[in-house]
């Protein structure tokens, strides 16, 4: 797992101010498990990217942890492309809700919403890129799971709530009654 001494490193944040967003996401609360740095970094590299998945209990505790006092009805990983999930083996936000769910007993539905088209990686754009690369890049696949519910966007790094953020607008479309938000980081 981690070192005692990396563990010391992180610092727990829980929810954070919706004017950290750079975007107008319909989220009602947004909550992180750690600020992002340069352990936490290589954390999360390791885990995305080298099939470090025996990461995922940690990170999804520490995620339970942040919404501890929330309510919500279901649980819904952002969504990779197809193309993305294929060559990493995985999509990180759906090991990290499958643990989600089991913590909580709440269901979560890894098909809710799909990504309807390819998207090139956000970790190089501008806050402004981001929202243009993902505007419109989401569909609820049934929105009957969502109507009258209270649901949890899980996601990996929070930067500028574009990601996140556009999938509680299409939730929300689909007649989600709110949306809320865990990462396992916020990168500011």
């Amino acid at each position: 797992m981690l070192c005692e001494k990396c563990l010391d490193q992180l610092e727990f944040v829980g929810e954070i101010s919706q004017e950290k967003l750079f975007t107008n996401s319909g989220l009602s609360q947004i909550f992180c498990a750690f600020r992002f740095d340069p352990v936490l970094q290589s954390v999360i590299h390791k885990w995305k990217y080298e099939g470090w998945t025996k990461l995922t209990p940690f990170l999804a505790g520490v995620m339970t942890k942040a919404v501890k006092s929330s309510e919500f009805d279901l649980i819904v990983p952002v969504p990779l492309h197809r193309v993305k999930k294929r060559d990493r083996g995985f999509n990180q936000s759906e090991l990290l809700a499958k643990f989600i769910a089991e913590q909580t007993s709440i269901s979560h539905v890894p098909n809710a919403i799909r990504r309807r088209r390819y998207t090139k990686t956000q970790t190089k754009l501008s806050a402004r890129e981001r929202m243009k690369n993902v505007s419109e890049a989401f569909v609820v696949v049934k929105p009957e799971i969502l109507q009258n519910k209270t649901v949890l966007l899980i996601d990996d790094v929070l930067t500028t709530g574009s990601t996140i953020g556009e999938c509680a607008n299409v939730a929300l479309s689909a007649g989600a009654n709110r949306v809320l938000g865990v990462t396992i980081a916020i990168a500011k």
